[in-house]
């Protein structure tokens, strides 16, 4: 079922709710549950209420704050990030700074040869994340050493290749230390990613990936095993298509995802101790959000919010893959349109930390959502769910 909402672009019913059983049609209605002719019923419950006829949600026009938050950590100019910018941030594994002329392919971070604020030995991390120009794949690790240098420090990894070249970017939350390690070369700066205040003032860690092109694959470790530290705050962005093709897990899950599993509450119940500030973004405002499951993998778990829109566009999440045969999302979702998720069972909770204290993945397109306007729906008795829409009419 959606909720459906519009930019000023698009005509919209504000007094019916949308039901969609399959195919492409979406039944309009102002009630709920939906009974179809032929007794097909979907019977949501909003466990917070529902309010139709709102005022619609302003959608980002395009990502140029995203871009901007890797060289500042704020990502606060919403005008396009110039490559004399980039080239007084930035610089790659080697050392060299982003280059003059532009680059189409390459892994770099914000940090400098100086020292900096409370960062006495250079280099030190100034910004917000990692750049990557020019199509990639990423893999993303919730790493706890049992051995070595670095046994018993909580790592988040970042590892991206593009062609016959893997980066890594290890971000230390406990020696507070990043580093970026291409080929033969390999940079340790002192600091992490960080979200800054408008006062310059570090707010939390948090990682913004920002990919210049195509995510060919965005995944997580595999085997069921975690790709999100706890701890860490960490969003995804494309230029273009965001293709997810294996699991993505939070090391520890913030909410239920069975009807009493906590006794007594439905499923997306916050669980009492597993708030550790872990949260993933995955936004395209250039592209769709695409489903490409791995080969002989029936099901898909993908912990994380989930965005593709933008103002006046056509976005959308769909599978461009093999059937799955169960869909998990562990957030939210928002797109432009509707798309073709070809999933048998499709479970879609909300992490309802998003409803408290404007928690949100770091330098996303959100927006406050009052606890009245939080809506979970039921699609089966065993499933509940919310999701954000623009949704373009029938």
């Amino acid at each position: 079922m959606q909720i459906p909402s519009r930019t000023s672009k698009q005509r919209f019913r504000p007094s019916n709710l949308g039901y969609r059983f399959s195919g492409s049609q979406c039944y309009q209605s102002p009630n709920d549950p939906y009974v179809r002719p032929n007794g097909q019923t979907i019977n949501p419950d909003f466990q917070g209420g529902y309010n139709l006829g709102q005022t619609p949600l302003p959608i980002p026009v395009n990502d140029f704050s995203q871009k901007q938050a890797v060289l500042d950590g704020m990502g606060t100019d919403t005008t396009t990030v110039t490559i004399p910018q980039m080239e007084a941030a930035l610089q790659d594994a080697a050392g060299d700074a982003y280059p003059p002329g532009g680059a189409s392919t390459g892994v770099f971070l914000p940090y400098s040869d100086s020292a900096i604020g409370s960062c006495t030995t250079p280099p030190c991390m100034t910004g917000g994340g990692i750049l990557v120009e020019g199509n990639a794949s990423v893999t993303m690790t919730a790493s706890n050493p049992t051995t070595g240098p670095l046994a018993g420090h909580s790592l988040q990894v970042v590892t991206i290749v593009q062609g016959a070249t893997t980066t890594t970017v290890t971000i230390d939350l406990d020696s507070n230390t990043t580093t970026i390690q291409s080929g033969a070369s390999t940079t340790v700066v002192n600091g992490v990613p960080s979200q800054y205040d408008s006062g310059g003032s570090v707010v939390r860690d948090a990682t913004m990936v920002y990919v210049d092109g195509q995510i060919s694959a965005l995944k997580g470790p595999g085997s069921n095993a975690a790709a999100i530290q706890d701890g860490h705050a960490l969003t995804v962005v494309a230029a273009n298509d965001v293709i997810i093709t294996d699991d993505i897990l939070y090391k520890t899950k913030p909410v239920t995802t069975t009807q009493n599993q906590i006794p007594g509450t439905p499923p997306a119940t916050l669980i009492p101790g597993n708030d550790n500030g872990q949260v993933l973004g995955i936004y395209t405002n250039g592209g769709d959000i695409r489903l490409q499951n791995c080969s002989g993998c029936g099901n898909l778990e993908i912990d994380a919010a989930l965005a593709a829109l933008r103002d006046g566009g056509t976005n959308t999440i769909r599978n461009s893959g093999t059937a799955i045969n169960t869909l998990t999302i562990m957030g939210g979702r928002m797109q432009n349109n509707m798309g073709n998720i070809n999933t048998t069972t499709r479970n879609v909770f909300f992490d309802r930390r998003f409803s408290q204290n404007n928690f949100a993945p770091p330098w996303f397109p959100s927006t406050t959502v009052a606890p009245t306007g939080v809506s979970t729906t039921v699609v089966t008795p065993s499933v509940q769910r919310v999701q954000w829409l623009n949704q373009t009419p029938f």
